[in-house]
């Protein structure tokens, strides 16, 4: 399979997009600000997920549907993204409620969390509607700056169906 990159500029910084053959395997952040990608090539599934993302951040998309592979990560950590993909567009849930959702016990909850932390497709792998069990904002791999406007923006889209978040 053939692994190929392309960036997008986001609302909170420049993310890379990695693909493996045609499904995404890694959104990253953070090193890729002084990069130069005005002339990128983008193929059409590339561009179908720099779609799908800046629609989610105009507010006229809560699902996404593009193809994806998590080409890393243990079989645990793997059981916890695919049960994240579940929790639905402005909802959060705690740690231990992954845990018990994956069939263990609250007692998982910081190897949830740890794994939680290793998702390697931020916002479409949702991680950032995981919270601490009394609401509270914890770790986010992306910073709880980032965690928290991912929060904020989904919650604009859904006043009136579950409140305030904080």
């Amino acid at each position: 399979m053939n692994i190929t990159k392309t960036y997008y500029k986001s609302p909170f910084g420049v993310l890379e997009f990695v693909f493996y053959g045609k499904k995404l395997t890694e959104l990253n952040i953070d090193k890729f600000e002084n990069l130069d990608f005005s002339n990128q090539k983008v193929k059409p599934f590339q561009a179908n997920a720099m779609n799908q993302l800046q629609e989610y951040f105009d507010g006229k998309r809560q699902i996404f549907d593009m193809p994806i592979v998590f080409s890393k990560g243990t079989e645990f950590e793997q059981s916890i993204w695919n049960e994240l993909l579940e929790i639905p567009f402005g909802k959060r849930c705690s740690y231990s409620d992954v845990a018990t959702r994956i069939g263990k016990d609250a007692k998982s909850s910081r190897a949830v969390g740890r794994a939680v932390g290793q998702n390697p497709i931020a916002i479409i792998v949702p991680c950032h509607r995981v919270v601490g069990k009394k609401g509270n904002l914890t770790g986010f791999a992306w910073g709880l700056d980032r965690k928290s406007f991912l929060l904020h923006h989904e919650q604009g889209y859904t006043a009136g169906v579950q409140g305030q978040l904080f």
